[in-house]
């Protein structure tokens, strides 16, 4: 499990680590728009958005120069996809407003691994987010997600509370979730991560920032 390799940047230090967004881009493109078949902005089977901005932080699991999982978080006092899309179907009390409670949206894990490496990565990559969150001195996070996504987060530790459920097209049953982020948490999720799956989260995040950031 420890050959994966997590790698966290933003758009103006991505160039330290190849053409990891291109990878990305196409990574997402295989997964939103190909596999997905959402209606997203292309171009050169790449796909981004108008929140892939100086702001937007990307979390990605690499395995060799592939990428087999990703994410991204964005602030919520700026423009974010909850709110511009879906605040028809969203309580505005629960749309956060906060440079320190970020939205976390684009997760897909790889189509090409086993099955029950899928089901390994979820975890692996709802964790590596989760710390990319810690690294960031976040306070708590919303996201959108499936029922299943739901239950592993809290399997984790991550503690995740259902403040919404909605449906779009061909995705019904939409949870909309936020999370509080903290340390004391963080160390339960790790623990939980290693008991699980054998994947040591803190052999890729440096854990003296992380605690006493």
């Amino acid at each position: 499990m420890q050959e994966y390799k997590i790698i966290t940047f933003g758009l103006f230090d991505a160039h330290k680590h190849g053409n990891i967004l291109e990878k990305l881009y196409q990574f997402r493109y295989q997964g939103f728009v190909i596999e997905e078949k959402n209606d997203l902005i292309v171009y050169n089977d790449a796909e981004f958005c108008i929140y892939d901005n100086p702001f937007a932080k990307y979390v990605v699991v690499m395995n060799g120069d592939e990428i087999v999982a990703c994410a991204m978080l964005n602030r919520t006092d700026i423009p974010y996809m909850a709110k511009d899309c879906w605040s028809h179907l969203i309580p505005k009390k629960v749309l956060p407003n906060d440079a320190n409670f970020y939205e976390w949206t684009r997760q897909y894990v790889s189509s090409k691994l086993s099955t029950v490496e899928r089901v390994k990565m979820v975890r692996i990559i709802s964790t590596a987010t989760y710390f990319a969150l810690i690294e960031s001195k976040a306070m708590g996070v919303c996201c959108a997600c499936n029922h299943l996504n739901f239950i592993v987060m809290n399997k984790l530790g991550i503690p995740a509370k259902l403040v919404a459920i909605f449906d779009i097209p061909n995705f019904p049953n939409i949870h909309f979730v936020h999370v509080d982020v903290n340390v004391e948490d963080a160390k339960v999720v790790a623990k939980n991560l290693l008991e699980m799956m054998g994947f040591d989260i803190l052999l890729h995040f440096n854990p003296i920032n992380l605690w006493n950031g």
